[in-house]
């Protein structure tokens, strides 16, 4: 329902972002001649059609533009000429192709400036407005609320100086809530505080590749972010705080990392909203991940994760009251394949000439694929852990229609329990994934104890705008275990059946170019007989809408 507070809040959000963005822009340089192409240590080989290791774009092209938002497998914004400069880890923006080269949009001059005093030395500066409103009605809330409007405000500023062998990069976050009904959530609020400050040293450049020693605080993304995300979509982020090492070859990369989570979007039980952030060191996250380019339309990855989360509390110092919470070491070893396969005129492969039926080498369809799992043992809580992930999904695109519709589905399993007094904890942990992409909009569960049946659909009306529809089907893997929100917390009875419900989730995103953008979107959740005799939210529907502001400078 679009409530007169929260179209109040629609207005001021677009009107604060074009404000602010003004002002960084009449403070800016003028632009700097465009420096010789270089290849940082951070920059990862592309995958097919989705994120490489650290979240730059595959050969697809789709960029994530001003108010990108995955929804479900294959999303993507609105196909551009160009891939947007912003990536979805600022530290790898990319304004190589924009650096001399007027006229600008918006703050492009202030990206590869060369410093003159210190000779090939580069500075970019810029940074990201945001604004969002929420209408919800029954979520799956773990204190019970029901409904709720509010407004999240999110200003993010970044410097980043780099030179041949040491790069710098620091990113400030302020975000807050402003009119909830309710308690605000601990991804809503972080005020004035360090997301990424971290120092990169190149180790060395031969042909087999350039190594980089990166170390301080830093943001995550690997493979399509099912288990570690920077979690755009909440207000704050998520971050952490450590060392990595990275290997960057023509067509593989490695890295090899121990961080430590900072932020209460990265479940540090420290954080304060109002005091500066502090990792938690008694949460470390190990892992070594591999991202192998297999040809220009697919790639693998391999990985292995360990995270030891002995004596979990609350930020308060108090036992987490979520019953079956992680509370261990769980070592995760696991796989994934993704790709497109494109279909060409005639039969014709892509190097045709113009004549297989009026197409010059261009794919008329597109299909598209992805498939991944992962096994997880170790020890939690005195019971031996063997628990697992399966996901599979694909797609097909008629590149050659107006539109370019797709159609697409996936099924997504995550163990639960089959037996809470058997020794053996079966159940699942989804580290730090984006939920809000993979089950449902809405944001009431969590991979964890989780069967999602799903069917996607898009349409480009024009080159700005994408519209992305998708429906779940969502039943709990085991009834003798609980539900899981999109917290990790595990909500309401064992053995009261499995039905949790259906959701219909509805975006679109329109970008004006690849500073601004905006996004709305609607979600439906008809609750099934689990959820109905489980919570009082569920007595009725759920329903979620929300319309975003983003702007980037």
């Amino acid at each position: 329902m679009l409530t007169p507070q929260i179209s109040r809040g629609i207005a001021r959000g677009a009107a604060l972002t074009l404000l602010c963005g003004g002002a960084a822009f009449a403070q800016s340089s003028p632009p700097a001649p465009a420096p010789a192409p270089e290849t940082s240590g951070d920059v990862a080989t592309a995958t097919a059609g989705a994120f490489s290791a650290d979240g730059s774009l595959g050969p697809q092209g789709r960029p994530p533009g001003a108010s990108w938002i995955p929804l479900g497998p294959g999303a993507a914004g609105p196909v551009t000429a160009t891939p947007s400069p912003w990536k979805p880890l600022f530290y790898n923006n990319d304004f190589s192709d924009y650096v001399g080269k007027p006229p600008y949009v918006f703050g492009e001059d202030m990206k590869l400036v060369s410093l003159t005093q210190f000779p090939g030395a580069t500075l970019s500066t810029g940074g990201q407005v945001r604004h969002r409103a929420h209408d919800e009605q029954n979520r799956l809330r773990p204190a019970g609320e029901v409904p709720t409007t509010y407004n999240l405000y999110r200003n993010r500023i970044y410097a980043d100086l780099e030179t041949q062998y040491v790069r710098g990069y620091v990113e400030t976050i302020n975000a807050y809530n402003a009119g909830s009904e309710i308690d605000e959530l601990i991804i809503d609020e972080n005020r004035w505080d360090l997301l990424n400050a971290f120092v990169d040293l190149n180790l060395y450049d031969v042909a087999a590749g350039q190594g980089t020693f990166r170390f301080g605080r830093q943001e995550i993304l690997y493979g399509d972010q099912h288990l570690l995300s920077p979690l755009d979509w909440s207000n704050t982020r998520r971050n952490f705080e450590g060392y990595k090492y990275i290997h960057q070859a023509d067509d593989w990369r490695l890295d090899v990392f121990r961080l430590t989570p900072v932020n209460g979007a990265a479940g540090s039980r420290g954080f304060d909203e109002d005091r500066f952030d502090e990792d938690d060191e008694d949460k470390p996250l190990f892992g070594v991940w591999l991202n192998r380019t297999l040809s220009d339309t697919a790639a693998a990855d391999l990985f292995y994760l360990y995270q030891d989360q002995q004596n979990e509390l609350s930020r308060l110092g108090t036992s987490i009251p979520s019953p079956r919470a992680a509370d261990g070491e769980r070592h995760l070893v696991g796989g994934r394949l993704s790709g497109t396969v494109p279909v060409f005129a005639g039969g014709c492969d892509e190097v045709c000439v113009a004549g297989c039926d009026g197409v010059a080498g261009k794919a008329v369809r597109t299909w598209d694929y992805d498939v991944q799992g992962g096994y997880q043992f170790g020890e939690d809580d005195g019971e031996d852990v063997s628990a697992a992930f399966f996901n599979v999904s694909g797609g097909h695109t008629w590149n050659a229609l107006a539109w370019k519709p797709r159609l697409g589905a996936l099924f997504y399993y995550g163990s639960g329990d089959d037996d809470p007094n058997d020794g053996e904890n079966n159940t699942f942990y989804t580290y730090y994934p984006l939920a809000h992409a993979y089950w449902g909009i809405i944001d009431n569960l969590n991979g964890q104890n989780l069967l999602d049946y799903a069917l996607f659909a898009s349409v480009s009306p024009t080159k700005k705008l994408t519209v992305t529809g998708g429906y779940h089907l969502f039943r709990k893997a085991s009834g003798d275990d609980y539900l899981y929100n999109v917290a990790q917390v595990g909500l309401g009875p064992l053995d009261a059946g499995r039905e949790i419900g259906t959701e219909l989730d509805l975006v679109a995103n329109y970008n004006v170019n690849h500073n601004l953008g905006f996004q709305a979107g609607y979600a439906h959740f008809w609750y099934g007989d689990f959820a109905e005799d489980s919570f009082v939210q569920a007595e009725d529907d759920g329903e979620f809408f929300y319309f975003q502001t983003t702007f980037n400078y």
